[in-house]
């Protein structure tokens, strides 16, 4: 199993936190491209990191969320399951830990919500999603 890596999981979390600019939203991972991004991604998690690590990109079709969520989860020191649970909840039947155990479906994942379950993710090594942290 890879080992996260506390420190570009903060870098990741600094980075969404301070750049309001880029619209945030998760669902957008699987849809065609935000215009507000450098590298050209969707707004969710794995859209912002493409968007810190530009450079890493060039060969990818920076069209589509699947193309560089790998990567992604590679610099964060990710594995499957880890990558799974936090850019795809959805899809994978994540469950909030806080609130009867109910999917975390895209739409009710906030910019705040994901800073804070990146920053338990250095911390713990743990993807946990609570739905009392999903604030506006």
């Amino acid at each position: 199993m890879p080992k996260i890596n506390v420190r570009n999981c903060n870098k990741l979390a600094n980075f969404m936190e301070q750049h309001v600019e880029i619209p945030f939203l998760q669902a957008t991972g699987t849809f065609p491209i935000a215009r507000n991004s450098h590298c050209g991604s969707a707004g969710c998690i794995a859209g912002f990191g493409a968007t810190l690590w530009n450079n890493m990109f060039r060969r990818y079709d920076k069209r589509y969320f699947a193309d560089f969520s790998g990567p992604i989860a590679k610099r964060l020191g990710l594995s499957t399951q880890q990558k799974q649970q936090l850019f795809t909840p959805q899809d994978y039947s994540v469950c909030f830990k806080d609130k009867n155990y109910s999917t975390v479906y895209y739409e009710a994942i906030t910019r705040a919500g994901a800073v804070t379950t990146l920053r338990r993710l250095a911390k713990t090594g743990e993807v946990e999603w609570y739905h009392s942290e999903q604030v506006a």
